[in-house]
């Protein structure tokens, strides 16, 4: 596969530049590369407007695809997001023994030169293997890390490694720990999503200190080792924030949905996301604030609101969704039965969903 320093080097200075890649892809068609045409197609794609002419490139995108995937190995355990003819994103679900060695044999190929977000999906897992081969071979441009019910025991090297990460992604297990000092060491982090994760003391010092200026998203819906009247006074400083936009949160804290609604911009928030059991009284104080939420996407889990209360909401937010959304499109659950508002409110949050996977930077607004 060719390379060419120089023209990489262009790249490592602004990754997010379509006309720095566009401008390797024309070397690399003259080089006879594959990647060159894809780089050429991608970028097309992500700026036609032409229906037919985007159904064209999506099968020409794919053919690409097929070909240049085979040249990576058995790759049947590893998800790749392409972006103008380089893997931009990486979902790791690697169950073999030697995983260290299939990694560091990925990164060093040509097409993860560029890489930026890594999804390490092993549940129940040790994942720092995984993590032990990001440290080996860097990636220059990573700037978020994905674990996956399962934790590492070498994040500090990691964080040591990577100073600048910005988006750290950690769904664990309830007997499984994080080591809260390394999120000491992201103090550029936008995103900070702790799922299933007890809280602990170390944990709950760290959210009080909150030391991630640059944050625009946080969800945090932690176990708890911890009382629950506690609960909201750790991490009632993430929520002050001034940057956040996109919160989401676990009403097993107790009171942090009125920590939300103290927020003085509250009006800056654009999503709102709350989990577990939320009844009306916790969900007032919002209410209580009608003219500042009136752009938030509010989606509520296994929630229980009096019809009255959940009328107050449709009227005063700009979208609202109730229930699991994770059944929302199984009629035959028996669960929720979206009517048209609902099915436009939850298409608009899977959309959001989906640009999450997309790690370039301009987009994390």
């Amino acid at each position: 596969m060719a390379q060419n320093p120089q023209l990489e080097a262009a790249i490592l200075e602004q990754p997010n530049d379509a006309a720095r890649y566009a401008v390797y892809g024309d070397w690399l068609q003259a080089q006879g590369d594959p990647r060159g045409e894809l780089v050429s197609v991608q970028a097309a794609l992500a700026s036609t407007k032409d229906t037919k002419r985007f159904l064209e490139l999506k099968q020409t995108e794919q053919r690409l695809l097929e070909g240049v995937t085979a040249e990576l190995g058995d790759v049947r355990q590893v998800t790749f997001g392409w972006r103008y003819g380089f893997v931009n994103k990486v979902e790791l679900r690697l169950d073999v023994p030697q995983v260290t060695g299939a990694v560091t044999t990925l990164l060093k190929h040509p097409a993860l030169r560029f890489v930026q977000g890594v999804r390490s999906l092993l549940p129940g897992l040790d994942q720092t293997p995984v993590v032990e081969a990001l440290i080996a071979s860097p990636p220059p441009l990573l700037n978020r890390l994905e674990l996956i019910m399962g934790g590492a025991k070498n994040l500090a090297t990691f964080s040591a490694t990577f100073p600048r990460l910005e988006h750290f992604v950690m769904e664990g297990l309830e007997d499984m720990a994080l080591d809260a000092k390394v999120l000491l060491g992201w103090p550029e982090l936008r995103t900070l999503e702790l799922s299933g994760l007890p809280l602990t003391d170390a944990l709950a010092e760290v959210l009080r200190a909150a030391p991630w200026k640059k944050l625009r998203r946080v969800v945090l819906t932690p176990t708890s080792t911890r009382e629950r009247a506690t609960l909201v006074d750790d991490v009632v400083a993430v929520l002050a924030l001034p940057e956040l936009r996109h919160i989401g949160l676990s009403a097993y804290i107790d009171g942090a949905v009125t920590a939300v609604a103290k927020r003085p911009n509250l009006s800056a928030l654009q999503d709102l996301e709350l989990f577990d059991f939320i009844t009306n009284e916790r969900i007032e104080p919002l209410l209580a604030r009608k003219d500042s939420i009136r752009q938030l996407k509010l989606v509520i889990h296994q929630g229980e609101l009096a019809q009255d209360v959940e009328k107050q909401l449709r009227k005063a937010v700009k979208g609202l969704a109730l229930g699991d959304v994770e059944v929302f499109s199984n009629e035959e659950a028996g669960i929720h039965v979206m009517d048209a508002e609902e099915a436009k409110d939850y298409r608009e949050r899977e959309e959001r969903l989906a640009s999450r996977t997309d790690y370039n930077r301009d987009d994390w607004n």
